[in-house]
């Protein structure tokens, strides 16, 4: 038999090592963009109503199901459509003051989750994502939010809710939200209530609380959406007002007042729902209301412009924030 030489042998094991190597770095790249990339939304959603200006019918391949990777009782979720520059920051805020309990969900486009594979180059972001923590969900092509009632409409249906299985608690933000690093509350401390915002109570802007920053339990809001309908309501509503502007009718065309409303119904048929006190609402999150350290903050440059010294000093995080809704037009 014929021997080889010590430098064939040599050869052949750097050759070898210098292979292993590049399977591992090119199979860890792809494997990282397929983590921030492969969540996308399923076929036929089972709309209760379409939004005003879209339909969530697009078939689409499922590649990996939230519920695979939502093993606890908490979630935290945005539906940001927009490739706004702060998004990729805030996100990392929110993950870092909610801890690893609360993976964090984001609902959005495909051109959006396109800009998100790139925030790979982000180090911490990159990590969240190959870690579970952030999960990146692309919505159908065909959902459009052009005006707060669609906004409204996709949030009242069973489907956004579904994806976020098993959740029992779901943290809902966005991008006008903030949470304090500096406050000595926590979200955990708000898990007893089924609903809890910013309160609206004797604000002269609606009732409940607002949705922008809420906590909310998933299967409760599921049992409302089984038992009514928002877009039907509020079509019979207009209707009626259309008919007779003395009607007694008011239309809600918002989701959180909307969800308020049954909640309290569903109280008064002896339902043990928990809803907050003011006080205590405006502990978890200052709009209109003032608290002098709350938890968290939501529009804080319309309603709080007299106290933004103050609260640069609590919570200079608010910085982060961008004031405007999910439906404003994306910056060019």
């Amino acid at each position: 038999m014929q021997m080889k030489s010590p430098f064939t042998v040599k050869t052949s094991v750097v050759t070898l090592i210098a292979l292993t190597a590049f399977l591992a770095i090119f199979f860890s790249g792809h494997r990282l963009k397929a983590e921030i990339s492969h969540y996308v939304a399923p076929p036929n959603i089972p709309f209760h109503a379409k939004p005003a200006t879209a339909t969530a019918t697009a078939t689409q391949e499922v590649v990996r199901p939230l519920s695979d990777t939502i093993t606890g009782n908490k979630v935290a979720t945005i539906v940001e459509t927009r490739p706004l520059p702060n998004l990729v920051p805030l996100i990392l805020h929110f993950a870092s003051v909610l801890g690893p309990e609360w993976p964090i969900v984001i609902f959005t486009t495909a051109g959006v989750s396109e800009k998100l594979k790139e925030a790979q180059m982000s180090a911490p972001f990159a990590k969240l994502v190959h870690n579970n923590r952030i999960h990146i969900a692309t919505l159908p092509p065909d959902v459009v939010f052009s005006n707060s009632v669609a906004v409204s409409t996709f949030l009242t249906t069973a489907w956004v809710w579904e994806q976020l299985a098993p959740a029992d608690h779901v943290l809902l933000f966005q991008t006008d939200s903030i949470l304090c690093s500096n406050s000595e509350k926590k979200m955990e401390d708000y898990l007893e209530y089924d609903f809890i915002g910013a309160p609206l109570e004797g604000t002269g802007w609606g009732q409940g609380f607002n949705g922008g920053l809420s906590l909310r339990n998933r299967n409760l809001i599921l049992e409302v959406i089984q038992q009514a309908n928002f877009t039907a309501e509020l079509t019979h509503n207009r209707t009626l007002i259309a008919a007779d502007e003395n009607a007694p009718v008011i239309p809600c065309a918002v989701e959180d007042q909307w969800y308020h409303k049954k909640l309290i119904a569903m109280q008064q048929a002896g339902k043990p729902v928990k809803l907050p006190t003011t006080d205590v609402a405006k502990g978890f999150t200052v709009q209109i209301l003032w608290d002098d350290r709350p938890l968290g903050y939501h529009q804080v440059e319309i309603w709080q412009k007299d106290k933004l010294g103050h609260i640069d000093t609590w919570c200079p995080e608010w910085r982060l924030i961008k004031e405007a809704m999910p439906f404003d037009p994306a910056p060019a």
